[in-house]
C-alpha cells in the first residue's frame, strides 16, 4: 500500500493490539470509580477495570518494527486510536515517539458531562508531557461515540437559550487551536445530531446486545445527508444502504448548507483554512493557559518570535465578560472572532458558547 502512494495509516484501537499472556482476568471495577473516557455505565465491558486486556507493553514494543517500515519512505505518517484506556491520555502517550508512531488521538475530549473550562484546564496539565514531546492529535467525536450534537443534550438542552451550532462551532475552535493535530469526525461539521433507528434497522453488535439500556453506536453511523430530495439524501444509488437515512438530517443536508455563508459547514471551512496559515497553531506546540473567570478557558499558542494568538473561550450558556486588563493585549482576527463577542468599558463581553480570537504583537 505505501509503494501505491498511501500517505498513512490509521490503526485501530491499536492499544487492544496484544492481551496479558497469562490471561488473567480484568478486576471488577469499584463502585462509583470512574469510567474511561467514553464508556457507558450499561456497558458490561466497564464493569471491570481495563488491565490485562488492553495497553500492554508488547503491544507499544511491536510499533517499532511499524515505524521502521514507514521511516524507509519519504513524508509517511501513522495515527493510533486509544480506545477504552482507564488513562486516555497517558496510554496515547506510550504509543508515540521517534521509534513509535507520528501521532496518537485518544478520547480525553469525550465525557459524560459537558466540556468546561475547569475539565479543559485540568486536560491540558494532564497533557502537558505529551503536548511537549509531540505526537498529540485531539478530537471530540468518533464513529464510537454519540455524535457531538447530541452527547450533552440532557444537560445543555434545559435552557430555553441554548444555541446548538454555536456550542459546536466553539468546539471546533478549541479543537484547531490546540497543540498538535485534530480529527473531525464525518457530519459533526454539518451539525448531525444522532439519529434514532428501530431496532431492525441496527446493526452494531453492542447495540443489539445491550438494547434497550445502549442503543449501541449506529446513530452517529447512519449515511451523510448530501443532496435533500434525492433518494437516501444522495449518498447511494442502491436500494438500500447499510444503514438507513435520518429524516432529521435532511435540513442539513450539504448542499443546502452550501448555499447559506453562515451556515456550519462554512464556518467550518473558513476556520480550518484560516488555521492552515497560522504560524502559531502549525509550526509551534507552544501553550500556555492563563488565570480567567469561572467558565472562561483563555490561552496563548505559539512563540514570541514567529506569531502568538490569544484565544478566549467561553464554556458556559450565559453571556461572560472578562476583564481587558487581565488578558495580553492585542489585535481581534476579524476573519474568525464570533460576532457577538464585543468590546464594552474595557471589558470583553463573550456570547454563550462564544469566542474571541486576538493576534499578539512579536517581542
Amino acid at each position: 500500500m505505501v509503494d501505491m502512494g498511501v500517505d498513512g495509516f490509521r490503526f485501530d484501537v491499536i492499544n487492544f493490539l496484544m492481551h496479558d499472556r497469562r490471561l488473567r482476568n480484568n478486576p471488577r471495577r469499584p463502585d462509583g470509580a470512574p469510567l474511561p473516557a467514553g464508556g457507558h455505565p450499561d456497558i458490561e465491558f466497564f464493569h471491570f477495570v481495563n488491565t490485562y486486556n488492553i495497553g500492554q507493553p508488547e503491544t507499544y514494543d511491536a510499533l517499532r518494527t511499524i515505524r521502521g517500515l514507514l521511516d524507509g519512505y519519504e513524508a509517511r505518517t501513522s495515527l493510533a486510536e486509544i480506545s477504552c484506556a482507564e488513562d486516555a491520555l497517558a496510554e496515547a502517550g506510550k504509543a508515540v515517539g521517534d521509534d513509535r508512531l507520528h501521532l496518537s488521538y485518544n478520547s480525553s475530549l469525550v465525557t459524560e458531562e459537558p466540556l468546561s473550562a475547569q475539565h479543559m484546564r485540568c486536560i491540558l496539565e494532564q497533557a502537558e508531557e505529551l503536548i511537549n514531546r509531540g505526537g498529540i492529535c485531539w478530537t471530540a467525536g468518533t464513529h464510537d461515540f454519540p455524535r457531538l450534537a447530541s452527547r450533552w443534550h440532557e444537560y445543555l438542552l434545559h435552557n430555553e437559550n441554548f444555541d446548538q451550532d454555536a456550542f459546536n462551532f466553539m468546539v471546533a475552535v478549541l479543537l484547531i487551536s490546540l497543540p498538535g493535530a485534530c480529527c473531525l469526525y464525518q457530519g459533526d461539521e454539518l451539525g448531525l445530531p444522532e439519529a434514532e433507528l428501530l431496532y431492525e434497522d441496527m446493526r452494531d453488535p453492542f447495540g443489539l446486545r445491550h438494547y434497550p439500556d445502549f442503543l449501541g453506536r449506529d446513530g452517529c453511523r447512519t449515511p451523510l445527508p448530501w443532496q435533500s430530495g434525492q433518494p437516501h439524501f444522495g449518498f447511494t444509488q442502491a436500494d438500500k444502504p447499510w444503514l438507513p437515512v435520518h429524516s432529521g438530517h435532511e435540513i442539513l443536508s450539504i448542499n443546502i448548507q452550501e448555499q447559506l455563508p453562515e451556515s456550519l459547514l462554512n464556518r467550518y471551512r473558513r476556520l480550518i483554512h484560516w488555521r492552515r496559515d497560522q504560524a502559531a497553531l502549525v509550526n509551534s506546540m507552544r501553550i500556555k493557559v492563563l488565570p480567567s473567570e469561572r467558565g472562561i478557558l483563555a490561552y496563548v499558542r505559539g512563540s514570541e518570535d514567529e506569531q502568538q494568538l490569544l484565544f478566549v473561550l467561553n464554556m458556559t450558556e450565559k453571556r461572560s465578560r472578562v476583564a481587558l486588563d487581565t488578558l495580553p493585549e492585542g489585535e481581534p482576527v476579524a476573519a474568525i472572532t464570533d460576532p457577538d463577542t464585543r468590546l464594552i468599558a474595557g471589558e470583553l463581553e463573550v456570547g454563550a458558547y462564544g469566542f474571541w480570537v486576538a493576534r499578539l504583537p512579536q517581542a
